[in-house]
Parts: C-alpha cells; structure tokens; sequence
C-alpha cells in the first residue's frame, strides 16, 4: 500500500511541477484543487503457478507440471478455463486520501500563504482480477504398438493486466514576482489538468503437447510452447493554463498567439503524452518422465528451457516545460542549485515553452525463467498426493531502457494432497528481487518468497461432464472455472 500511496505522490509531484518550479521565498499558491483521481487495476496471472483441479487424468499426476502425466490420460477430452472477475475498493480497507494529503501538504507547505484554498485530490484506486476466458485445450489418447499415447493442442493467456486511470479537475493558481530593475512585477499562473491513462499487457501460449508409456513402468511427455506477447500504453496529460502580468493575459497552447513565433521553433504547447505499442513472440519446450518405483509411489524429473521474449514496436514521448525551470535541481541536495532561472523568463512570452527530449526504445524484453525439477507421487485408494522440487534458472524480468526490474528465482517447493475429489495444493518459490541500471551501481536486492496456496475441487455432472472449481488464494487470488467432457 505503501508503493500505491508513494505512486499517488508522484503523480501529484508530476502535475504541481510548475508549483515545485517556482522556488522563491514571495511565491505563493493561491489555489489548488488536487481534483479526482480513478485508478482501475485488473490482473490474471497463472505464470508461476498451476492448476490442480481443473485437469482430467490419472490422481496421481493430475495436479503435476509434469508432460509425462498426459500418458495416463484414458479418455479423449474437451475442456476450457474462465476466470471470474471481480474488483474491490482500497480506500474501503485503507485510508489512501490522508496519506495522499500528507503528501500535498508536504510538496506545498513553503508555498502556502493565509489566503490560500486547498481542496485535497480524491483518490479513488480499484482492484480487480480480470475475467473472461483464459485457456481451453483438446486431449486425445491413442493405443500405440509400444503403449499408451496421449497428443494434446491448447491455448492459454497465463498473464493479463489491465490499468486505466482517469484524472480531473486538478487545478492551481500560483502568484510569484519577477524582479525587473527597480520594480517587482506580480505574475499569476493558472493551470487546469486532465489525464488519461490505459496500459494492456497480456502473454498468449499455444501449446502443442506428446505423452506415451514404455512398458508398465515408464512415461515421458514433452511440450512445445509458443509464446506471444503484447504491451500498449497510452497515456495523456492535457494542461491548459494562463499567464497574467500588468491585466495582460497569456494562454498556453494557443496556436495564433502573435507573440510566439512559431516559424523560428518556438512554442506554447503545455500537453504531456506517452504512447508504446510492442510485441513478440518465442519458443520453449518443457521435457518429463515419470517411472513408477513401486505400485503406489512414481518418482519423475521435469526440464522446462523458457525462452527470453524479444517485443519489437514504436514509443513516442512528448513532454514540455517552462524552459526557466531545472528539473535536475528536484532531484539535488545542493541548496545553492536553484530550481527556476529568472533570466530565461521572458515577460513578453511567459507561455514559451520547450520540448524535452526523453530517451525512448524500440525493444523491450521479458526473460522468462528455465526450470529443472523432481517429482515423487504417492497414491493409495481416493488418496494421492505428490511432491515437486524445483530449481530455476534465469529471471523472470524485463529489460527496457537499459534498465532490469524483476525476480531472480531461486529454489521452489510444490505439496499436492488429493482426497476423492478436493484437492489442496501448497508450495513456495524463493526469489530475489533484481534491479539493474547501467547508470547506477549498486543496486540494492530483496529476499521475496512467493507463496501458493490453492483449492479446488472436480464434480462429474453425468454424461461425460465435468465442472472444475478453484480458489487461489496466492499468489494472486482468484476464482477460476474449468469445464470438461470425455468422450
């Protein structure tokens, strides 16, 4: 919360920049309305996890990763995935205004004079978990000279994020002096800002998958995925605002102004955007084999080789500022670096601005970990229950603007235990949170279990149906419907 909290400070920082610009001991802010601020959140993730519950086969190896397991299926089958949706207010459980007027009252207390109006932002942050169709997937046994053999086609969306953002109303008017000769001349800035913010994210993987036993002891299955991705943001500020000096008035973004001169490269405009639209695809493959050591214990080992997606696209940023103002000064400790340069505020062109030049990429990559893990199965009447181990390789990041954010995965335990019907899955994965800047060294690493906690039962409906159920309850929680039919 802490993270959501600080973010809401950031964007507060991002929009009162002209504010933070004016740093001199007769600037005042004569109003701020921080407006309204709707946050939307939705997420489906199965990355790091399975799903036990939903998948028709052998007890003993139904809630396994493991290929080999598609051997012991008996019954060719249909069966499909949906997450349900579902969305919960933050502020319901957490005071998120205060904290966010904590943050106003800090960034703008050196600003304030006793006629000052202060109307704090209203954050309204929503969480959710998307919903809709996230996987299907045909299964096919067939009788072979050498055993059993299973052939599998499937589709899934292992990872979808939703992020939409909706700000309004946010207004300032500020009051500061330029000195010129002799006299102080009273310069009053109004702005008022709109934003809107969309960011899609969603990792499709198609599957094509080869089970089949060797003698009464011996499975091996094999998987190869294709992986496609896509990620899209675009988000725009529009700020308008007026300059007024002497009962002569300034309007930003007013392409007729006859004081700009538009022909030598000057400008007025004020408006923010972020546009990125990226994609891409990869290949990996996931190996298995399960040998029973006795008539209810199977021991098995799994390879699954991930590949690093490359996404190639465009990304625009357009950003402009007041050329008086250094940014670099927001950042400094240096009390003799001062934020606003008089000498670059030009009273006969108070809305002149200028473009900033932002680096951009047209490549961005997400690292997918490799793996390597034991399995050991036990089954014995309506009970089973199996144990993975896993050690992984690799991280699971991306690399943008030569930058890393991610985790560096390390070890990973898997409990399944399955009685009858109900099915309990527990497990942890130990990683290490990655941060690399070419800019910076040092970058500080965090321990960070993920836990996995998930339950689900199967209800055979009559006539070769199935109805699975699942609740997740980490690493994202989440309630999930499978449905299947043998035929």
């Amino acid at each position: 919360m802490r993270r959501k909290s600080c973010f809401i400070a950031a964007f507060i920082l991002f929009v009162t920049t002209s504010i933070r610009a004016q740093n001199q001991p007769e600037n005042a802010i004569l109003l701020f309305d921080g407006g309204k601020l709707d946050i939307h959140f939705a997420i489906s993730s199965h990355l790091l996890t399975r799903s036990p519950g939903l998948i028709v086969g052998s007890p003993s190896f139904a809630n396994s990763s493991n290929p080999a397991a598609l051997a012991f299926v008996t019954k060719k089958f249909f069966r499909l995935h949906v997450d349900l949706g579902g969305s919960s207010r933050i502020d319901v459980f957490y005071d998120i205004n205060s904290r966010v007027k904590t943050e106003v009252d800090q960034a703008i207390q050196q600003y304030r004079s006793p006629d000052s109006e202060i109307v704090y932002p209203t954050v309204s942050p929503e969480v959710g978990l998307q919903h809709g169709l996230t996987s299907f997937a045909l299964v096919l046994p067939m009788a072979t000279t050498w055993g059993n053999s299973t052939i599998m086609a499937s589709f899934s969306q292992p990872l979808i994020i939703n992020v939409n953002a909706l700000g309004t109303g946010f207004t300032t008017l500020i009051e500061t002096c330029k000195h010129v000769g002799d006299q102080d001349m009273i310069v009053h800035m109004r702005l008022l800002m709109d934003m809107n913010l969309s960011f899609h994210t969603e990792v499709a993987q198609t599957q094509l998958g080869f089970a089949t036993t060797f003698g009464e002891r011996w499975a091996v299955g094999s998987f190869l995925n294709r992986y496609s991705m896509s990620a899209s943001l675009n988000a725009k500020f529009k700020i308008d605002g007026i300059m007024e000096t002497a009962g002569t008035e300034f309007a930003f973004n007013d392409p007729y102004d006859p004081r700009i001169d538009f022909a030598a490269g000057e400008q007025n405009d004020l408006n923010q955007s972020v546009t990125a639209d990226f994609s891409g695809n990869a290949w990996g493959m996931k190996i298995g084999g399960l040998y029973q050591l006795f008539p209810c214990f199977t021991a098995g080992t799994i390879l699954e080789l991930n590949p690093t997606l490359h996404l190639a696209g465009e990304m625009t940023v357009v950003q402009n500022k007041i050329p008086a103002l250094n940014a670099d000064a927001l950042l400094s400790d240096d009390p003799d670096v001062t934020l606003v340069d008089p000498t670059k505020l030009h009273l006969d062109k108070l809305t002149m601005t200028e473009s900033v030049e932002n680096p951009i990429d047209n490549f961005l990559d997400l690292k997918l970990p490799s793996s390597f893990g034991l399995l050991l199965a036990y089954r014995t009447g309506v009970f089973s229950s199996s144990f993975q181990w896993n050690t992984y390789f690799g991280e699971f990041a991306y690399d943008f603007l030569n930058e890393s954010r991610g985790l560096k995965l390390k070890q990973g335990f898997d409990l399944d235990l399955r009685l009858k019907s109900f099915n309990l899955a527990l497990g942890v994965i130990f990683a290490e949170t990655i941060h690399h800047n070419a800019d910076k060294e040092g970058n500080a690493t965090q321990s960070l279990p993920l836990p996995k906690a998930i339950l689900s039962s199967q209800f055979h409906l009559g006539q070769g149906y199935q109805l699975g159920v699942q609740m997740a309850l980490a690493p994202v929680p989440g309630l999930h419907l499978g449905m299947g039919y043998s035929f």
